[in-house]
């Protein structure tokens, strides 16, 4: 049975959520569904999120400006009051938000295809993308990012519509 994936996560075993404020970047920029996020400093004692470094408070259950969304009351309403949903927790997930590109060939093209294998480990990329690199290594051989945050379930490819699919550990 074909799964349909007209969101940025398609979400098949859900844990715990928590709404949050985001951050000014992340209003700016926007986000797709599945972003790793941190918590950063609040001014106002709310829980506030920003995009992932590498570390983790959890992933966004939805993009910011989905294409689902569109010519309904919830259009734009995320960036607009600066509010998300953050997941954390064991999740079963299929998401667009993952490397599709090696950190090396984003800073010095060409672009290569990252390798997403069945049941290799994941971590946050310095954007807060899905990826099997340990990205802080990579820029200071001295640097670890040990934060270990799923396991890869099934590859993207054209079966799934080029989505990832991920056993969150969070």
């Amino acid at each position: 049975m074909e799964v349909p994936r007209t969101r940025d996560v398609v979400v098949f075993v859900s844990d715990l959520t928590v709404p949050v404020m985001v951050d000014d970047a992340m209003v700016q920029a926007g986000w797709v569904g599945g972003t790793g996020v941190r918590w950063t400093q609040s001014p106002d004692d709310n829980f506030l999120a920003t995009f992932s470094d590498g570390t983790y408070g959890g992933f966004l259950l939805e993009g910011s400006d989905e294409v689902t969304d569109q010519y309904t009351s919830y259009t734009e309403n995320q960036r607009r009051y600066c509010f998300a949903v953050a997941c954390t927790g064991t999740w079963i997930i299929s998401t667009i938000a993952y490397e599709k590109y090696t950190l090396q060939s984003r800073l010095v093209p060409p672009l290569v295809f990252n390798a997403y294998i069945v049941g290799q480990r994941l971590r946050f990329s310095n954007r807060g993308l899905f990826t099997p690199q340990n990205e802080w290594h990579i820029i200071d051989p001295t640097k670890s990012n040990d934060f270990l945050i799923g396991s890869i379930i099934q590859a993207p490819g054209p079966e799934n519509n080029y989505y990832l699919t991920v056993q969150t550990a969070i």
